[in-house]
């Protein structure tokens, strides 16, 4: 009887062990559902770090209930997502591919440097981008899926209550190619303090545009800012970030700019239109002049204003005064641009500090008057002299005419004006010379040059009105001759003809030359060598 008894106590309490065991462990699920639903939902792609043990079971960032249309519906609650990709039903080379095409579209977003006034655009993928994460497809793939039961039970719980699941792409970028393409960026981004300008509107009055700041990137921190923006602020879409720079202010020189209204001087030349190469030359130098706005003490240059003379900058091949005639070089015809600019530079009375005459007499203006350039060696320079600011505006008509004004603020008194007198003092005969091409065609003859040259006086009288105040010489120029130049064609010749052509070069005997030429014969007719 007491062994039973002891049997009946010993069951009864195991029974309310079991019962409390049961209690504690569904208390136990209970607390943790409760704190996974109070996990809290992100309004943007960042990591949401949780204590309900989630976070264990995909190990890598992640939002609920924000990745695509259907989130938190009925039928769709229970899904996983990488950024915006639903790879729940998914296999693991098909969630890869899809995030690598991702990557793509990343990688291809632009990204836009601030430096001072300027800008420079890269990408996202020029940077480097990357994800640190690589195992994320993984992880996605796993939840609700792998581990513990209870783990499985809580995903799966926290997708049905909370909505879909979304891990976030851990972007990256290299600091090799970030620091590379900051350097590349330089050569838009650093300038110098630029005045503000001018622009000449169609009724002939002057808006003013506004002045730029000076830069110079700060190589090495910049990089390090935009490492920090791309890891940790950026995530898709156009970026922006301000690289570290030094910022030089530029003058405020507004009041200058409201004085210039009066043209100080203007010239004009003309050019016929027939020859096209030397038409682009001409009307694409003006362009480059026109709107230059020169202060006060500042020197122009028309070969830096002009810059390089090449097939790459847009210039042709025209005819150039060099080796002692007539020459194709790109930016044949540029010289009567700074020629005819030259003009109202005088005109202006601005201070000259380089100008060159041609080796050669031009058509376009009388002896002194002409201005000519040559990259590296000749240029036309000139400095504004005057208190006020000046700008040059250029122009070609169709008929021809190339004028240059030249607008700033009137120095001079009522009544002055000026005239410019070119005086010859001597002219110098050409004589005459012969060569032979041997790539012309033989049986030609090519005349080319005879003309004379000069030397010359340019005086500058002052008017006061009718009144003569000075009479000043103001420059001298001197112009070779250029020699009557007959050239034979020798290609295809026999060795006799091409014989007979030399000597008559040597002889300088038009008569001699033209019976070899004549008599002469080509290889290919078969006579005899």
């Amino acid at each position: 009887m007491r062994d039973q008894k002891r049997r009946r106590m010993f069951a009864a309490v195991l029974a309310v062990l079991l019962a409390a065991m049961m209690i504690i462990s569904l208390a136990v699920v209970m607390v943790q559902a409760d704190e996974l639903q109070a996990v809290p939902v992100s309004s943007s792609e960042e990591a949401v770090t949780s204590s309900s043990g989630l976070e264990a079971v995909s190990g890598t960032s992640l939002v609920q209930g924000q990745a695509g249309t259907d989130a938190g519906t009925v039928g769709s609650s229970r899904k996983v997502y990488i950024e915006n990709i639903d790879v729940t039903d998914m296999t693991e080379d098909e969630a890869d591919a899809a995030v690598k095409k991702k990557m793509e579209e990343l990688s291809a977003d632009t990204i836009v440097f601030h430096g001072g006034c300027h800008t420079y655009e890269t990408t996202a993928g020029e940077l480097g981008l990357a994800y640190a994460n690589t195992n994320i497809v993984k992880e996605a793939l796993s939840i609700g899926t792998k581990g513990s039961a209870l783990k499985r039970f809580l995903a799966n719980r926290s997708m049905a209550e909370n909505g879909p699941i979304t891990l976030c792409l851990d972007l990256t970028v290299d600091a090799g190619k970030v620091k590379e393409t900051v350097k590349n960026s330089e050569s838009v981004l650093n300038c110098e303090p630029k005045k503000a300008g001018l622009k000449k509107n169609s009724d002939n009055t002057f808006s003013i545009t506004e002045k730029e700041d000076g830069c110079k990137i700060n190589e090495d921190a910049a990089a390090a800012t935009v490492v920090s923006y791309m890891d940790n602020e950026w995530h898709g879409g156009e970026g922006g970030v301000v690289l570290d720079a030094d910022i030089t202010q530029a003058e405020d020189s507004t009041d200058q700019l409201k004085e210039v209204t009066d043209v100080l001087g203007t010239g004009t030349t003309q050019y016929s239109r027939d020859e096209a190469n030397r038409d682009t030359n001409i009307t694409l130098a003006v362009e480059k002049i026109n709107g230059t706005v020169v202060y006060p003490g500042e020197e122009f240059s028309a070969n830096k204003t002009i810059g390089p003379q090449t097939a790459e900058t847009g210039f042709k091949l025209g005819g150039t005064y060099a080796d002692g005639g007539v020459i194709q070089t790109y930016g044949g015809g540029v010289c009567q641009v700074t020629t005819t600019l030259y003009q109202a530079v005088l005109q202006a009375e601005l201070e000259v500090t380089e100008r060159h005459n041609h080796s050669f007499l031009v058509s376009y203006v009388t002896p002194g008057l002409d201005a000519a350039i040559a990259e590296d060696y000749m240029d036309l320079k000139f400095v504004n002299s005057t208190d006020y600011p000046i700008y040059i505006e250029g122009s070609v008509d169709e008929s021809g005419n190339i004028v240059f004004n030249i607008y700033g603020h009137e120095y001079r008194e009522s009544g002055r004006k000026v005239v410019y007198d070119s005086h010859i003092l001597e002219y110098k005969d050409y004589d005459v010379a012969y060569k032979a091409d041997p790539n012309a065609d033989f049986g030609s003859l090519a005349v080319t040059g005879g003309q004379e040259g000069l030397d010359s006086e340019l005086y500058k009288l002052v008017y006061n009105g009718d009144e003569l105040v000075s009479n000043d010489l103001y420059s001298t120029s001197t112009y070779d001759p250029m020699d009557t130049t007959y050239t034979a064609g020798t290609k295809n010749a026999t060795s006799a003809t091409i014989t007979a052509i030399s000597q008559a070069i040597a002889d300088k005997s038009l008569t001699e030359l033209q019976s070899a030429i004549a008599n002469g014969s080509t290889v290919d007719s078969g006579t005899q060598q």
